[in-house]
């Protein structure tokens, strides 16, 4: 996150679907932050970036949608511990 960053994304992964809503529910009012669905919206900034982040390279972006090759690597990383 830059220092500047005004927009910020949360994810918020579980089994339950009910368990996800209170916990967004709890995020939002205890961050007193107002949702914004366009934040998670891509465009090639953002792409080039998570390219970075994740060590995404241009052939994988060629099979597979940015979104979906960053929860793979999130997943792994949970597989690690």
């Amino acid at each position: 996150m830059k220092k500047d960053s005004e927009k910020i994304a949360i994810v918020i992964i579980g089994e339950k679907k009910r368990n996800i809503r209170d916990s967004r529910e709890s995020i939002i009012r205890e961050l007193d932050i107002k949702e914004s669905p366009e934040v998670i919206e891509m465009n090639e900034a953002k792409i080039g970036d998570l390219m970075k982040t994740f060590s995404i390279s241009q052939k994988q972006l060629e099979v597979s949608s940015p979104e979906e090759i960053v929860k793979e690597k999130i997943a792994l990383l949970s597989l690690e511990k």
